[in-house]
């Protein structure tokens, strides 16, 4: 039940929010180079009044992102399955509201992604709850970190 949705959730929004697609529509924009992105998921389940928190999953990915790759609209954050809502860019940070139902899995939650001056890292925080299809409740909380670590291998 987990892997079919979160993974799913987790790998795509990371990749495409915090890492693939990290500038927003207000010009928030980040240093072109190779990135680097950390990213932890904290799952609690709860069947039948009994609650499972399970072991912390912790990923660290890279790629090397172009120029025109540093530009994206809030709109093409949307995911197979999720939308987003009251999408908010002040200063250097994105916010909106999430909701996904996939894979027999309903959640709604909130994203917040910080840029810090000079465009060399992000922070974001995603926390969701919702519930199988099957009756099982779940919370996830997403801590993800990218960072500009310089410039991209010849040939990239």
């Amino acid at each position: 039940m987990r892997a079919p949705f979160l993974a799913m959730l987790f790998a795509s929004f990371a990749a495409s929010v915090l890492l693939a697609a990290p500038a927003f529509a207000d010009g928030l924009r980040i240093k072109p180079g190779q990135w680097q992105r950390d990213t932890s998921v904290t799952t609690t389940l709860a069947v039948a009044g009994e609650v499972t928190t399970l072991p912390v999953d912790t990923s660290v990915a890279g790629e090397c992102l172009s120029s025109a790759e540093a530009v994206v609209d809030p709109a093409d954050l949307v995911q197979e399955g999720c939308s987003l809502s009251d999408v908010t860019t002040q200063d250097r940070v994105l916010s909106f509201a999430l909701a996904c139902d996939t894979a027999g899995v309903t959640m709604d939650g909130t994203m917040k992604i910080t840029a810090n001056a000079d465009g060399s890292q992000l922070d974001g925080a995603i926390a969701l709850s919702g519930a199988h299809e099957n009756g099982v409740a779940m919370t996830s909380n997403v801590i993800i970190r990218s960072r500009w670590i310089g410039d991209c291998a010849a040939g990239n």
